[in-house]
């Protein structure tokens, strides 16, 4: 019996982003920020002496970070998905025959984005979350940075695949 390898399941890291993002976006708005609180919390060390309600400089906004990273992930898994899927049905249905790398590139942002959309909705009816189109447009932004930074980085390893004296070896 032949066991599946994940090679024959290009979709498996976006399907899994995106479960992953569903389970987060089901937790109680209370419990968001318990989640986070080790990571908020400043301690000074024992030599240096602050005022305990001093605020730190800067103050990050790991929710939104955690956005950032997930929607990017996300797009970026869904471009994996889109390039490796062997019978390429989607893409077919969608753009039809053969199509262009940009074309896939804005396919796969579409998908994060619907996705955000589909998440910040899901929100509205998780208690004490919200949906608001500035976390879409976040994801959305995150999605382009994603995949933007995928393109780079494919681009240069075609450059290095094309110079010989790069190569390897």
């Amino acid at each position: 019996m032949r066991r599946a390898r994940l090679a024959n399941w290009p979709w498996f890291p976006a399907i899994t982003l995106m479960v992953a993002i569903f389970v987060l976006s089901s937790v109680p708005g209370p419990r968001v920020g318990q989640a986070f609180a080790p990571l908020t919390r400043v301690r000074a060390a024992p030599a240096i002496r602050m005022p305990m309600r001093q605020q730190p400089l800067l103050t990050i906004p790991w929710p939104k970070v955690g956005h950032i990273i997930g929607y990017a992930g996300l797009a970026c898994a869904c471009l994996y998905g889109l390039r490796r899927d062997r019978r390429r049905r989607l893409l077919r249905v969608l753009l039809g025959g053969q199509p262009r790398a940009w074309r896939v590139q804005v396919l796969a942002l579409l998908l994060a984005t619907s996705y955000a959309g589909s998440d910040e909705f899901h929100q509205r009816f998780t208690p004490g979350r919200s949906a608001a189109a500035a976390d879409v447009a976040l994801d959305a932004a995150a999605a382009v940075a994603g995949v933007s930074l995928w393109a780079l980085v494919a681009a240069a390893r075609s450059r290095m695949a094309a110079n010989p004296k790069t190569r390897r070896g």
